[in-house]
Formats: structure tokens, sequence, C-alpha cells
């Protein structure tokens, strides 16, 4: 059996969707977006659960108010409790919303990752002392404010 003639052969044999994104935005590809906000989701629960320390440095360096735009609400999935029917984004259990939405954004990391979902209404909130991350750059660059300690902080 002889292969096809090049010419049928596809130029790109698997085609991925890109994200959604503004003109000015960074053009991030669905594969990285996906892997980028797959790895913060796994940061986020890891300091949930073992660097409670580190979210309370946190939160005392963050400055600002929530905007309300629910970009928070739909890294890499939609929240099944955000309600945006009556055109203002609302969260049908907000008294009782878990700790992972409570504390976001964590750190500028948590910024960079939700300027994914909509990087031309910024967050209301920011961390004026730290660099926020390049949105395009991986989620495990040497260079950005990483932390690693003990389980036990």
């Amino acid at each position: 059996m002889t292969p096809p003639p090049s010419s049928a052969v596809p130029a790109n044999p698997v085609e991925v969707p890109q994200a959604r994104v503004s003109a000015a935005a960074p053009r991030v590809s669905w594969l990285q977006r996906t892997l980028r906000l797959t790895g913060g989701k796994i940061r986020r629960f890891y300091l949930h659960k073992f660097r409670r320390s580190y979210i309370e440095e946190q939160s005392r360096k963050r400055e600002g108010t929530c905007g309300r735009c629910a970009a928070c609400c739909k890294l890499l999935f939609r929240c099944p409790f955000l309600d945006e029917s009556s055109g203002l984004p609302t969260c049908s259990i907000h008294d009782r919303r878990p700790d992972n939405c409570r504390f976001f954004p964590i750190d500028p990391r948590d910024l960079a990752d939700r300027d994914l979902i909509d990087p031309t209404n910024p967050c209301g909130f920011s961390f004026p002392s730290q660099q926020r991350p390049d949105p395009r750059a991986s989620a495990h660059r040497a260079d950005g404010p990483h932390h690693h300690h003990a389980m036990g902080d």
C-alpha cells in the first residue's frame, strides 16, 4: 500500500480551537490556556489546604474590591453558582461560598490567570507591591513570585 500524496495530508491534521481573546490581548492557544488554568486550580487548592499562612500574608498585600466581572467564576469552567440572568453577575451562595472563592485572587499569578478569561476588563483587586506575571508566560516560570515552603506552613 502506498502512502497518500502529500497534498492529500492536511498541513495541520489536528485542529485546536484558539482561546477567545481581544485583539489587544496576548494570543494563547487553547491548550496553553487550559494547562495554565488547570495549574492555577491545582496551585490554589494546594495553597488552601497546606499553605494558609501564605494566603493570609497575601491577603494583607491585596488592595481593591471585587468589580463583579465574574471572570474568576469562569476559570477553566463556569461556576454552577454563578447567576448572570439579571445582567449583574451574582453568586447564588455568596454567604456560604468556599474559601477558594472568598480569597481569590491569592497573588498576582491569579490575576494573570483571570486575565486569560477577561483581558479587557481589569480585576478590581491588585497587588501593588508585587509584579504581575505576563499572562502568556508559563505557570512554572522561575522569575515570578513563587514560594516553595514546607507543607507545615
